[in-house]
């Protein structure tokens, strides 16, 4: 991490990820990949689905309030903001495939430093770590402001692009977007950009026919990427939303004084305030951002509440404008809780096709892998045989023989036994996680490749060992 933060703010939905976010940075300074005097707020979010929108602002309070007590001021003070770099993360969702949520996604890449005459800690790189790495590079010599970003997605390079902004040229607000076929932007958000090269509109899991006319002269749409930037000016008006009625709501101090939660997404009921395609009378009325809604469950915009809340937002944030910035070269990889492992996997096939990542095979015969990913683990074995299209991540195995079937994927497993001979069938999900309630503890997770982890059958398939059957 290069970049010199006032602070950095990380969301979560509950107390124990909270609890579960604050070790994993622990660990990420211990490793030196994060500065020790860079102050990092894990907070949780004030209530329940509140929207990506309440919890930035209210994630922006809480650092607005670290900063004016640094700086010893007796009150809130907004002036803080403009001479301040900060960075909200949000790590909303719970995943399956990683215990601490989507942010610390043990990814197939090694850790690397440009001087590698200094010592540093060896290993992979998590997905806040990538978020960490991207943002350095695209906040070169950029003014003061707030960087907010989703940890949701993981954003490839797959070749090494210099990713400069000439921030004299930009708006209030740069939206930074990924190049994207139209079939895959169909399930995501896209940006329309109008003739002065501002964001017009924001849609979100439009039709191939409705978005097929946003496409870009490289014949792919802009995407939205999870990331965005707000210059100080427009972070004020944005602060300024936590005394306004029903806004107050979004934030711990409205709920304290015992008001009911209001949901704000930040893309389509702040965001798009600011879009060039927007008037008053479609913002207010909350016929923008519509499958957004129907999508996540949020309430029809067409109560008093909801009138008077983007009011408020079109009073403060209209005036502003959005800049697109197109990375280039990029591509979008989200992590979907609606999807089988099988997705999970392809993502991490994406971001590496094959190979051994921070991973130690020691055995007497030759190991015999094909287009597998061997990731931050240990293989001690006479014999071991890894097939196609599996991935092995974060696990131990002393045995004499280990055979891993096709499409598999195993985490977090421990297992030692010289006698044993190891066989995982295909296409199965093994994982092991630790139970906070029970010290010590922990339960084997295992399911089908291609089954909804949440309506398993009532006859996994065991595992077969030559002493014994390991069934989950």
């Amino acid at each position: 991490m290069n970049k010199i933060w006032s602070c950095i703010v990380i969301t979560c939905p509950t107390l124990s990820s909270v609890t579960a976010t604050e070790r994993e940075i622990e660990f990420l300074k211990k490793k030196g990949r994060i500065p020790d005097f860079v102050a990092v707020l894990t907070i949780e979010d004030p209530a329940k689905n509140l929207g990506s929108g309440a919890a930035t602002v209210n994630a922006l309070l809480v650092a607005v309030e670290y900063l004016s007590a640094k700086q010893n001021y007796m009150v809130l003070s907004s002036d803080v903001l403009l001479q301040a770099h900060i960075l909200i993360l949000h790590n909303g969702r719970d995943y399956l495939y990683s215990c601490s949520g989507k942010a610390f996604i043990s990814l197939p890449i090694e850790y690397e430093i440009e001087d590698k005459s200094r010592p540093y800690a060896s290993g992979i790189v998590s997905n806040i770590e990538s978020i960490f790495l991207l943002i350095d590079e695209l906040s070169y010599e950029s003014p003061y402001g707030v960087w907010v970003c989703s940890t949701d997605m993981f954003i490839l390079q797959k070749e090494k692009q210099l990713n400069t902004i000439i921030w004299e040229n930009v708006a209030d607000v740069v939206m930074f977007c990924i190049p994207s076929e139209i079939e895959y932007a169909t399930g995501h958000g896209v940006v329309s950009i109008d003739e002065q090269g501002y964001v017009s509109n924001i849609y979100y899991c439009e039709p191939f026919n409705q978005i097929k006319d946003l496409v870009q002269g490289d014949g792919k749409v802009p995407l939205v990427s999870g990331l965005v930037f707000l210059k100080a000016n427009v972070a004020e008006s944005l602060l300024s939303l936590h005394i306004r009625s029903p806004l107050e709501s979004c934030t711990y101090l409205g709920l304290d004084c015992g008001n009911e939660p209001i949901q704000v997404s930040l893309y389509f009921d702040l965001l798009v305030a600011m879009s060039t395609g927007i008037n008053e009378e479609t913002f207010i009325s909350g016929k923008c951002g519509k499958t957004y809604n129907t999508r996540f469950g949020i309430q029809a915009g067409f109560s008093n509440e909801n009138i008077l809340a983007r009011s408020s937002v079109w009073r403060e944030l209209s005036n502003y404008r959005m800049s697109p910035k197109i990375i280039p070269g990029s591509h979008h990889l989200y992590w979907s809780n609606q999807q089988s492992a099988s997705y999970h996997v392809s993502n991490l096939f994406k971001i590496n096709p094959t190979g051994k990542v921070h991973a130690v095979c020691q055995m007497n015969n030759k190991l015999s892998a094909t287009e597998c990913l061997f990731v931050n683990s240990c293989i001690e074995a006479q014999t071991c045989e890894l097939s196609i299209n599996s991935v092995i991540s974060d696990s131990y195995f002393q045995v004499q023989s280990l055979k891993i079937g096709e499409n598999c994927f195993v985490s977090g497993i421990t297992f030692s036994d010289n006698h044993s001979k190891l066989n995982i069938p295909d296409n199965q999900i093994i994982m092991f996680t630790s139970i906070r309630e029970c010290s010590g503890n922990g339960c084997f997770i295992v399911f089908g490749v291609q089954e909804n982890p949440f309506s398993m059958s009532k006859d996994p398939i065991p595992l077969s060992c030559s002493d014994c059957t390991v069934k989950p």
